[in-house]
């Protein structure tokens, strides 16, 4: 498992607004499967790795359209019963062998706060969902 950081990236909400990122973490981690046949002349095992998994938290700002009443736009809805919130996310590394992580994920938890600057700060938790796609930068 390899712990990642960094301060850059975006997050795009269901609804339509953007989690502009300033800090995020996240742990990586590979299932690793045992794929031995005994036909080795060493007798030592040999391991396939698995799917790539991504779990972490984001913080950033909000931005996109203003909602209803001149309030803060909406970043999800409860409408669709056992739905599951979904986004799509873009996460940069800093640093020399800076990375870009490009994957859609699963909202674990949401939480907002606003400030008096009106500015609106949210907190994402998530877990990716399919392909994670690494780049660099």
């Amino acid at each position: 498992m390899a712990t990642l950081t960094g301060v850059n990236g975006s997050v795009t909400l269901a609804e339509g607004p953007v989690l502009n990122i300033f800090e995020w973490n996240a742990d990586l981690s590979r299932d690793i499967f045992d794929d031995s046949d005994f036909t080795d002349a060493t007798n030592a095992r040999k391991k396939l790795g698995g799917m790539a998994d991504l779990v972490g938290t984001c913080r950033g700002t909000i931005t996109g359209a203003v909602g209803a009443g001149g309030g803060p736009p909406a970043i999800g809805t409860m409408a669709t019963e056992h739905g599951v919130g979904t986004a799509g996310f873009e996460l940069e590394t800093q640093g020399a062998t800076a990375k870009n992580y490009k994957f859609t994920g699963i909202l674990t938890s949401v939480q907002t706060t606003t400030v008096k600057t009106d500015r609106i700060i949210c907190t994402v938790a998530f877990e990716s969902s399919g392909a994670v796609a690494v780049n660099q930068s």
